[in-house]
């Protein structure tokens, strides 16, 4: 839903005539290597075992050449300058967390019907589906982000993608209000990491209901127009 929002072209060439681009962006792939290797993390961590700085810092690089075999926009970037670049963020991330907490979820799949929760109104024979970074007791949602720039309260507030997980974990436990937290690694000449906390609650997800309704009227009437203001649509 994001990609429609962002561009409704892109979205349409994407998901309706199944265009995938010849060459893979750097940040989605640096991205993918990076969750991986926290995932991994996380995955161990629900085991019982804890990962060292320096066994985090191999997995990256696994995964990382993982990443690379694919066709790759470097963008006058090199892999071994992305390399070290994600080491330093995975050993960033694990000094800022050195008592991490034992996950209920990792790199969870959720489903659920599009409901109204204030007016109990549907969309019928649509689902919602996420994949949530990681869950933590409580039902609380931890979304793992790297950027060039810090995140502000507000981007979290307004994070869409935030809000359907929030909306998925709601309804599944029948509760009306959810709080969670990005994880945000910031690409510095010295890396660091923010962690952000945000709710939602039932009027978000009534926002969220009405914004899905326009989103499905807008792709029933073939309404895919260009975005120039966003990076990732270009026409």
């Amino acid at each position: 839903m994001d990609c429609y929002l962002l561009c409704p072209l892109r979205f349409s060439l994407r998901y309706l005539d199944l265009i995938e681009p010849e060459e893979i962006s750097v940040p989605l792939v640096f991205g993918s290597a990076v969750h991986g290797t926290i995932k991994h993390m996380y995955r161990k961590l629900m085991a019982g075992q804890r990962m060292s700085i320096e066994e985090a810092e191999k997995s990256f690089v696994q995964d990382w050449e993982a990443q690379c075999t694919v066709p790759v926009k470097w963008n006058g970037t090199t892999p071994e300058q992305l390399q070290d670049q994600g080491v330093a963020l995975v050993r960033a991330y694990l000094e800022a967390v050195p008592d991490p907490v034992i996950p209920v979820a990792v790199e969870q799949e959720l489903r659920a019907p599009i409901v109204n929760l204030i007016t109990g109104e549907t969309i019928p024979g649509i689902e919602l589906h996420g994949i949530l970074d990681r869950i933590e007791p409580g039902n609380r949602p931890i979304e793992l982000k790297t950027s060039s720039q810090s995140y502000s309260q507000f981007r979290t507030d307004i994070s869409l993608q935030f809000s359907i997980y929030s909306y998925l974990l709601a309804y599944l436990n029948q509760t009306e209000e959810i709080e969670g937290d990005f994880e945000v690694l910031v690409k510095l000449k010295t890396p660091r990491m923010q962690r952000l906390t945000t709710r939602r609650n039932v009027r978000d997800f009534d926002r969220l209901f009405r914004t899905i309704k326009h989103v499905l009227q807008g792709i029933d009437s073939g309404v895919f127009y260009t975005n120039p203001s966003h990076m990732y649509c270009t026409g």
